[in-house]
């Protein structure tokens, strides 16, 4: 399972990077929302994306 972590808080990302690592999973980090959109739009493998509510400014809406 590939996962992107959209998290602005490092000490979070660290526990959460470290917990889902260690269970096998694939985990990139980034710290902005702007990261996040890049991201996503370079790579459409991630299976799921964990999103920190207040890092979404910068994110693009493609729900249309």
């Amino acid at each position: 399972m590939r996962i992107l972590i959209a998290e602005d808080d490092q000490v979070l990302a660290d526990g959460l990077l470290r917990t889902l690592r260690s269970s096998g999973a694939v985990v990139d980090h980034v710290a902005s929302g702007s990261e996040a959109d890049a991201a996503l739009m370079t790579n459409n493998e991630f299976d799921l994306l964990i999103l920190c509510i207040l890092v979404t400014n910068g994110l693009v809406n493609t729900a249309n």
